[in-house]
């Protein structure tokens, strides 16, 4: 099978071992930078919910007696306000966010319903 110019068959060139580590390893990737913010918490607690759904109760029984577009106005004035307080001091907990959204939220259901004349 060889002739005199060498063998006649070619056999496959064996990688090296630092080729197969950078192949290996090129697939990690980088660590996060320095300069993140800290990552806030996604978790509620059943106490911190519980307490945040009485608030809501108490709010709603506070200003249930008022017109509907006067209630809307309180509405927008809370949620502007904490739009604020957010903006400001950016609070880590994931409860005063959702507490924020629930005024949001109400506030629209409220300007709808004033809208509406319902």
């Amino acid at each position: 099978m060889s002739t005199e110019d060498g063998p006649s068959e070619t056999y496959p060139v064996q990688p090296s071992a630092e080729a197969e580590v950078h192949r290996y390893y090129s697939n990690i990737p980088d660590p996060p930078p320095d300069n993140l913010p800290p990552a806030t918490s996604r978790q509620f607690s059943l106490s911190s919910l519980l307490c945040l759904m009485v608030l809501a109760c108490l709010g709603f029984a506070a200003f249930a007696k008022l017109p509907r577009p006067i209630f809307a106005g309180f509405a927008g004035g809370i949620s502007v306000l904490g739009l604020i307080i957010l903006t400001v001091f950016k609070p880590p907990w994931a409860i005063i966010h959702l507490g924020w959204w629930l005024v949001l939220s109400i506030y629209l259901l409220a300007s709808l319903l004033a809208a509406l004349g319902i």
